[in-house]
């Protein structure tokens, strides 16, 4: 989902895109404020590959944030989308979820679960919508997409679980979504094509915790703080990357103070932590 813009933070310049084996060549970039995102962003040139390992942060919803549902918590790494002229994104992670559910219980019969916390992957090549692998698709769930049900119902996450993520662009409308629980060994590839009339710019890549709720007002669910490990980044002219250089982006909503900050940055780590309301 695109990030929701607030402006430039005046803080300290930080040297971006800094390449671990590339030649020098350095762009003052500052600190950012997003209504939606938390986390690290590198500018660059033509990224192709972006990954990260995670553990998989608990969710637990305000009783107000109840009542608001749907509410989406999203960790993800991903292509573009940090800037108006990058509209594209390619992008898969894992999210937390608070939704009515529709659940079926017989040929004839579906019942409604409300306020269902559910964990699980997603990928999206943004504007497109986001596919939430454990999502029951149709009247009777997702078994109406038996070949996909036994790839989605296999790979689940639960909070504690470690995880793999990368994206990678063949070009600027192709690629894939890789995604595997280390804790239980399971993985999938997922071809991904841009939405017509879309590409990529390859410009940014983005190791992020979203607020991707429709409401667009402090719907992020408090979380245990995680840390985005491994983070690497390369392009198509082959260097490779790390966060050396990468901005840090906060979350504010509007009309509220900051819920989530990025800290202990290091070369192939940076710590998510919330900070907005617990009760």
């Amino acid at each position: 989902m695109l990030f929701k813009n607030l402006g430039f933070w005046l803080l300290a310049p930080s040297a971006a895109a800094s390449a671990v084996d590339a030649p020098n060549g350095r762009h003052v970039r500052r600190d950012r404020s997003s209504g939606n995102w938390c986390g690290q962003v590198l500018h660059g040139n033509i990224f192709r590959d972006v990954s990260s390992a995670w553990v998989m942060p608990k969710s637990w919803p305000l009783p107000a944030q109840y009542s608001a549902q749907p509410i989406y918590n999203y960790q993800w790494v991903g292509i573009d989308g940090a800037s108006d002229q990058c509209q594209a994104i390619l992008q898969a992670g894992t999210y937390a979820r608070v939704r009515a559910r529709v659940v079926c219980v017989s040929n004839r019969d579906n019942k409604m679960q409300n306020n269902v916390l559910t964990y699980g992957f997603w990928y999206e090549f943004y504007p497109k919508d986001s596919w939430l692998m454990t999502e029951p698709v149709g009247k009777h769930g997702p078994q109406l997409f038996a070949s996909r049900l036994r790839l989605t119902v296999a790979l689940q996450v639960n909070p504690g679980d470690s995880v793999f993520v990368q994206v990678k662009a063949y070009n600027s409308t192709s690629g894939y979504a890789y995604m595997k629980n280390l804790s239980t060994g399971k993985d999938i590839t997922i071809p991904m094509d841009a939405p017509d009339g879309y590409s990529l710019c390859g410009s940014t890549a983005e190791w992020i915790q979203e607020d991707a709720s429709a409401s667009g007002t402090s719907g992020l669910a408090p979380f245990n703080t995680f840390s985005f490990e491994y983070c690497s980044a390369s392009d198509a002219y082959g260097y490779n990357y790390n966060l050396e250089g990468s901005e840090k982006w906060y979350m504010h909503p509007l009309n509220s103070d900051k819920i989530c900050y990025p800290s202990n940055v290091s070369g192939g780590s940076v710590q998510i932590n919330y900070s907005g309301p617990t009760a």
